[in-house]
């Protein structure tokens, strides 16, 4: 089995370093070690379930060692990492149970695989921002339309060239 251990800061600058693992896996079986991952920020957790994605797609079986930090554990677990990750990998280690509290600023991560899942998270989106800029910035239920036109625009493929 390869053991890979996880860099204690996930972010944009470590991605790299995990894509490069799983791509050099020429074994059945790869293990994520993420026992002392201390940081994780979202591209950090795109880059992890993408590693994991592309050992699969090799043949191989992916296995995470869960972060023994409580902070990440919570949240990866907030994010809505460990329901993607289940399809791909094998956790190792106890998944905390779903935050049963939801964020207005956090979008959870979310797999793309239709036109379909682009409108749904664009109309999260859209909720999300129109309760932020009224109970929390306080402008006025009326200019939250303006706005939520605006986002739609931009969501449109054609459009954005």
């Amino acid at each position: 089995m390869n053991v890979f251990s996880v860099p204690a800061t996930l972010d944009y600058q470590t991605l790299d370093e995990v894509l490069d693992a799983a791509g050099q896996v020429g074994v059945e079986r790869m293990l994520f070690d993420a026992r002392h991952v201390r940081w994780v920020d979202p591209s950090g957790m795109v880059a992890l379930l993408v590693a994991g994605a592309v050992v699969k797609k090799q043949g191989g079986s992916p296995r995470l060692q869960l972060p023994d930090n409580s902070d990440v554990l919570g949240y990866l677990t907030r994010m809505g990492f460990f329901r993607e990750a289940a399809g791909t990998f094998e956790l190792l280690g106890q998944v905390p149970k779903r935050a049963s509290r939801l964020s207005d600023v956090l979008l959870e991560i979310t797999a793309i695989r239709a036109n379909a899942d682009v409108h749904a998270v664009i109309d999260d989106v859209q909720s999300r921002a129109g309760k932020v800029l009224t109970s929390r910035l306080g402008y006025p239920a009326t200019s939250v339309v303006p706005f939520s036109v605006i986002l739609s625009r931009l969501s449109q493929f054609e459009e954005t060239g």
